[in-house]
């Protein structure tokens, strides 16, 4: 099952691992982003969002979060921004999610 565009963020994956279909159950953050990284990865070039990514860090150079954090990957930055904006768009009220991306397991339906 290779039919992927974006290869080169197959190895950043936090949650997908090669499998067909979502292993998580539904409603959980683990489930919703293994759904969004299937996507990034099958339909998505990720340099448009990485670009994005580095003008984020360019333009917030005192902040200190996941998307400024020097040891984060600019894969997963771009992939954050990829994320939060499909949650803006599909799932407005639950967009704060994104910053559950990498660390515990959340219901949020």
């Amino acid at each position: 099952m290779d039919f992927f565009r974006n290869n080169k963020f197959r190895e950043f994956c936090l949650y997908y691992k090669g499998e067909s279909e979502n292993p998580f159950e539904h409603g959980w953050t683990d489930a919703l982003f293994w759904e969004l990284e299937f996507q990034y990865l099958k339909d998505f070039d990720s340099s448009e969002w990485e670009v994005q990514a580095r003008n984020y860090v360019k333009n917030n150079p005192d902040k200190k979060n996941y998307m400024t954090d020097p040891d984060v990957p600019i894969e997963n930055k771009g992939f954050v921004m990829f994320a939060e904006a499909m949650l803006e768009k599909w799932m407005p009220y639950d967009v704060h999610l994104i910053f559950e991306y990498g660390k515990k397991r959340v219901k949020y339906m």
